[in-house]
């Protein structure tokens, strides 16, 4: 390979969660998941709540808009947590579209120590070319300025 080159691994999630369960000293980590009640941040916290307490133990919180939404995920994702672990969910309400609702969110979830942050949260409103001004705004904010404030937050 030339220098400079990058170099394509095939890893599956599990592997990815794997290796993060091993990496670092602590046995307990703290993951925080935008957009973790649905999809693909769903399926994320899902297999971290089932790793067992030997790999490492996990606190994990899923962040979503819809409060109801949230909770019928908690529910169903403590279905994951078995007694051979001792993984913890919980949830956090936060429009990451949203500078005051990011801002509140952090200040109101102290947001101490975390070790793993998947900025999952997405949306796609429309087509750009037909698209009113205001869901672009709200596709831009989404998918750029409100995980940027929540990085820069952590």
């Amino acid at each position: 390979m030339a220098s400079g080159a990058s170099h394509v691994v095939n890893a599956t999630s599990d592997d990815v969660v794997q290796k993060l369960s091993t990496s670092g000293a602590s046995s307990k980590k703290y993951v925080l998941i935008t957009g973790g009640n649905a999809g693909i941040g769903y399926a994320a916290a899902q297999l971290f709540l089932s790793k067992k307490a030997d790999i490492c133990q996990y606190d994990v919180t899923i962040v979503g808009r819809s409060l109801e939404r949230l909770n019928e995920a908690k529910l169903k994702l403590e279905t994951t947590i078995t007694p051979d672990n001792s993984n913890v969910i919980h949830i956090g309400l936060c429009d990451i579209s949203s500078k005051l609702s990011v801002d509140t969110f952090i200040k109101e979830f102290k947001l101490n120590k975390i070790d793993y942050l998947i900025n999952n949260a997405g949306v796609w409103l429309t087509e750009y070319t037909t698209s009113p001004e205001s869901h672009l705004e709200m596709t831009f904010a989404t998918n750029h300025l409100g995980k940027n404030i929540l990085i820069s937050s952590c």
